[in-house]
Protein backbone atom coordinates (compact mmCIF):
# COMPACT_ATOMS: atom_id res chain seq x y z
CA UNK A 1 0.00 0.00 0.00
CA UNK A 2 0.97 3.68 -0.70
CA UNK A 3 0.36 6.37 1.65
CA UNK A 4 -0.66 9.61 -0.47
CA UNK A 5 1.28 13.01 0.08
CA UNK A 6 -0.47 16.20 0.38
CA UNK A 7 0.02 16.96 -3.43
CA UNK A 8 -1.32 13.90 -4.06
CA UNK A 9 -4.14 13.99 -1.85
CA UNK A 10 -5.25 17.56 -3.81
CA UNK A 11 -4.72 15.85 -7.32
CA UNK A 12 -6.67 13.29 -6.38
CA UNK A 13 -9.55 15.42 -5.08
CA UNK A 14 -9.56 18.03 -7.94
CA UNK A 15 -9.47 15.13 -10.42
CA UNK A 16 -12.68 14.85 -12.03
CA UNK A 17 -13.67 11.14 -11.64
CA UNK A 18 -17.40 10.16 -11.98
CA UNK A 19 -16.97 6.79 -12.11
CA UNK A 20 -14.99 6.18 -8.48
CA UNK A 21 -14.22 9.51 -7.18
CA UNK A 22 -12.82 10.72 -3.60
CA UNK A 23 -15.08 13.05 -2.16
CA UNK A 24 -13.82 15.17 0.93
CA UNK A 25 -16.52 17.93 1.06
CA UNK A 26 -17.03 20.66 2.48
CA UNK A 27 -13.37 21.69 2.92
CA UNK A 28 -13.18 25.12 4.73
CA UNK A 29 -9.72 25.41 4.34
CA UNK A 30 -6.83 24.16 2.29
CA UNK A 31 -4.54 24.07 4.93
CA UNK A 32 -6.81 21.15 6.51
CA UNK A 33 -4.29 18.97 4.06
CA UNK A 34 -0.78 18.74 4.76
CA UNK A 35 2.11 16.22 4.91
CA UNK A 36 0.30 12.88 4.20
CA UNK A 37 -2.99 13.77 6.06
CA UNK A 38 -6.75 15.24 6.19
CA UNK A 39 -7.82 16.99 9.15
CA UNK A 40 -11.47 16.64 9.58
CA UNK A 41 -13.26 18.73 11.56
CA UNK A 42 -16.70 17.69 13.80
CA UNK A 43 -20.01 19.55 13.24
CA UNK A 44 -22.22 21.21 15.90
CA UNK A 45 -24.33 17.90 16.48
CA UNK A 46 -23.56 16.40 19.13
CA UNK A 47 -24.61 13.48 21.60
CA UNK A 48 -24.16 13.35 25.68
CA UNK A 49 -24.77 10.22 27.53
CA UNK A 50 -27.76 10.62 29.79
CA UNK A 51 -26.96 11.26 33.38
CA UNK A 52 -27.98 8.20 35.81
CA UNK A 53 -27.72 4.56 35.66
CA UNK A 54 -27.55 2.56 32.35
CA UNK A 55 -28.65 -1.14 31.92
CA UNK A 56 -25.85 -3.06 30.35
CA UNK A 57 -25.01 -2.89 26.77
CA UNK A 58 -24.58 -5.80 24.64
CA UNK A 59 -22.31 -4.80 22.28
CA UNK A 60 -23.87 -7.89 19.83
CA UNK A 61 -26.85 -6.50 19.90
CA UNK A 62 -28.25 -3.24 17.84
CA UNK A 63 -27.73 -0.02 19.61
CA UNK A 64 -29.65 2.93 19.07
CA UNK A 65 -27.76 5.65 20.86
CA UNK A 66 -31.04 8.29 20.78
CA UNK A 67 -31.98 5.97 23.70
CA UNK A 68 -29.35 6.29 25.90
CA UNK A 69 -28.10 9.73 24.79
CA UNK A 70 -29.57 13.61 24.80
CA UNK A 71 -29.07 15.52 21.43
CA UNK A 72 -26.91 18.67 21.62
CA UNK A 73 -26.95 21.49 18.75
CA UNK A 74 -24.07 23.56 19.91
CA UNK A 75 -24.37 27.02 17.78
CA UNK A 76 -21.17 27.38 15.84
CA UNK A 77 -18.58 30.30 17.77
CA UNK A 78 -19.97 28.63 20.86
CA UNK A 79 -18.43 26.61 23.55
CA UNK A 80 -18.87 22.52 24.52
CA UNK A 81 -17.78 21.49 27.73
CA UNK A 82 -16.38 17.91 28.67
CA UNK A 83 -16.29 16.75 32.13
CA UNK A 84 -13.65 14.50 32.83
CA UNK A 85 -15.26 11.01 32.46
CA UNK A 86 -17.46 11.99 30.31
CA UNK A 87 -17.84 10.06 26.71
CA UNK A 88 -19.82 12.70 23.56
CA UNK A 89 -20.28 11.29 20.09
CA UNK A 90 -20.47 13.53 16.97
CA UNK A 91 -20.66 13.71 12.95
CA UNK A 92 -17.29 14.92 11.08
CA UNK A 93 -18.31 18.17 9.60
CA UNK A 94 -17.09 16.86 6.29
CA UNK A 95 -18.96 14.20 3.81
CA UNK A 96 -16.54 11.27 3.29
CA UNK A 97 -16.27 9.29 0.69
CA UNK A 98 -13.89 6.62 -0.19
CA UNK A 99 -12.88 5.11 -3.99
CA UNK A 100 -12.75 1.12 -3.72
CA UNK A 101 -9.58 1.26 -4.73
CA UNK A 102 -8.41 3.20 -1.54
CA UNK A 103 -8.51 2.64 2.29
CA UNK A 104 -8.46 5.79 4.66
CA UNK A 105 -7.39 5.70 8.42
CA UNK A 106 -8.51 8.36 11.07
CA UNK A 107 -5.94 8.96 14.30
CA UNK A 108 -6.49 12.42 17.23
CA UNK A 109 -4.82 15.08 16.59
CA UNK A 110 -1.65 14.76 18.98
CA UNK A 111 -2.39 17.62 20.22
CA UNK A 112 -5.32 16.98 21.74
CA UNK A 113 -4.50 13.79 22.90
CA UNK A 114 -1.67 15.59 24.98
CA UNK A 115 -4.41 17.48 26.61
CA UNK A 116 -6.49 14.09 27.50
CA UNK A 117 -9.33 14.31 24.69
CA UNK A 118 -9.01 10.17 23.39
CA UNK A 119 -11.12 10.53 19.80
CA UNK A 120 -12.34 7.25 18.33
CA UNK A 121 -9.23 6.13 15.31
CA UNK A 122 -9.95 3.44 12.85
CA UNK A 123 -9.95 2.40 9.41
CA UNK A 124 -12.46 3.75 6.89
CA UNK A 125 -12.76 0.72 4.33
CA UNK A 126 -12.96 0.85 0.42
CA UNK A 127 -16.59 2.22 -0.72
CA UNK A 128 -17.59 4.19 2.31
CA UNK A 129 -19.83 7.60 1.76
CA UNK A 130 -21.18 9.17 4.89
CA UNK A 131 -19.72 11.77 7.55
CA UNK A 132 -17.46 9.53 9.84
CA UNK A 133 -19.29 9.40 13.32
CA UNK A 134 -16.78 9.65 16.27
CA UNK A 135 -16.67 9.54 20.09
CA UNK A 136 -14.87 11.64 22.17
CA UNK A 137 -13.87 11.04 25.64
CA UNK A 138 -12.17 13.15 28.48
CA UNK A 139 -9.45 10.88 29.66
CA UNK A 140 -7.86 14.37 31.44
CA UNK A 141 -8.53 15.58 35.05
CA UNK A 142 -9.65 18.93 33.83
CA UNK A 143 -13.09 19.87 31.99
CA UNK A 144 -11.92 20.70 28.25
CA UNK A 145 -13.54 23.33 26.36
CA UNK A 146 -14.41 22.10 22.23
CA UNK A 147 -16.30 24.29 19.62
CA UNK A 148 -18.05 23.29 16.36
CA UNK A 149 -15.44 22.98 13.31
CA UNK A 150 -12.76 22.15 15.66
CA UNK A 151 -10.22 19.35 13.71
CA UNK A 152 -10.17 16.32 15.93
CA UNK A 153 -8.99 13.88 13.75
CA UNK A 154 -6.29 13.22 10.69
CA UNK A 155 -7.43 11.20 7.98
CA UNK A 156 -4.37 9.53 6.18
CA UNK A 157 -5.00 7.91 2.44
CA UNK A 158 -3.39 4.74 1.33
CA UNK A 159 -4.03 3.03 -2.07
CA UNK A 160 -4.96 -0.56 -2.66
CA UNK A 161 -5.53 -3.46 -5.01
CA UNK A 162 -8.86 -4.30 -5.28
CA UNK A 163 -11.16 -5.81 -2.73
CA UNK A 164 -13.32 -8.73 -2.95
CA UNK A 165 -15.86 -6.53 -0.42
CA UNK A 166 -16.01 -3.09 -0.20
CA UNK A 167 -17.86 -1.03 2.36
CA UNK A 168 -21.59 -1.94 0.74
CA UNK A 169 -20.70 -5.59 0.22
CA UNK A 170 -20.05 -6.73 3.58
CA UNK A 171 -21.68 -9.60 5.74
CA UNK A 172 -23.43 -6.70 7.95
CA UNK A 173 -23.70 -3.16 6.86
CA UNK A 174 -24.99 -0.06 8.52
CA UNK A 175 -27.50 2.37 7.76
CA UNK A 176 -26.27 5.54 7.11
CA UNK A 177 -26.34 7.96 9.64
CA UNK A 178 -29.85 9.22 11.07
CA UNK A 179 -30.11 11.98 13.45
CA UNK A 180 -33.35 10.95 14.61
CA UNK A 181 -32.60 6.99 14.76
CA UNK A 182 -28.80 6.73 15.31
CA UNK A 183 -27.97 2.76 15.20
CA UNK A 184 -24.35 2.85 16.57
CA UNK A 185 -23.92 -1.10 16.51
CA UNK A 186 -25.35 -3.59 14.91
CA UNK A 187 -25.22 -7.36 15.72
CA UNK A 188 -21.87 -9.12 13.55
CA UNK A 189 -22.66 -11.73 10.70
CA UNK A 190 -20.97 -14.07 13.45
CA UNK A 191 -23.22 -12.76 16.64
CA UNK A 192 -25.66 -15.87 17.12
CA UNK A 193 -23.00 -18.11 15.99
CA UNK A 194 -20.87 -17.36 19.05
CA UNK A 195 -23.57 -18.41 21.23
CA UNK A 196 -23.16 -21.77 20.94
CA UNK A 197 -19.19 -22.42 21.59
CA UNK A 198 -19.13 -23.70 24.66
CA UNK A 199 -15.80 -25.29 26.10
CA UNK A 200 -13.72 -24.02 23.11
CA UNK A 201 -10.33 -24.09 23.02
CA UNK A 202 -7.56 -23.12 20.70
CA UNK A 203 -6.43 -26.61 20.14
CA UNK A 204 -9.64 -27.54 18.85
CA UNK A 205 -9.85 -25.05 16.20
Amino acid sequence: MTMLTDNEIFSKLNSIDRADPLIVHPLLDKNQIYGARLDLRIDNELFRLKQGRHNTLDVDAEIVLNTITDRIICPYGKDLVIIPGELLFAYTFEYVKMPKNMVGRIEARARLAKLGLIVSSGVIDPGFSDHIFLSLFNAGNFPLAIRPLTRVVSLSLEKINSVLQDFQRRPVVRDKLDSDHLVVSVPDYDSEALKTFTNISSDSI
